[in-house]
């Protein structure tokens, strides 16, 4: 639950930025597209389990921590 929270949370942060860079030149899809992108990236830090499963092993470390944590 409380990961849940924090993803809404950093998705609806990360929305709020979106009209910040329009003076610097970037398009709209653009900034969208980095925001889905930032999105995706921060579900797979926050929970390696699921970015190991879509093969993406970066976080693979944390996976022996979480072990620890469960018992």
């Amino acid at each position: 639950m409380k990961q849940l929270f924090l993803k809404t949370a950093s998705f609806f942060t990360l929305y709020g930025c979106l009209s910040v860079n329009v003076a610097h030149g970037q398009s709209q899809h653009a900034q969208l597209q980095r925001l889905f992108e930032n999105y995706y990236q921060e579900t797979l830090r926050l929970d390696p389990i699921t970015a190991t499963f879509t093969g993406y092993h970066e976080y693979d470390n944390q996976l022996a921590m979480m072990d620890l944590l469960l018992i």
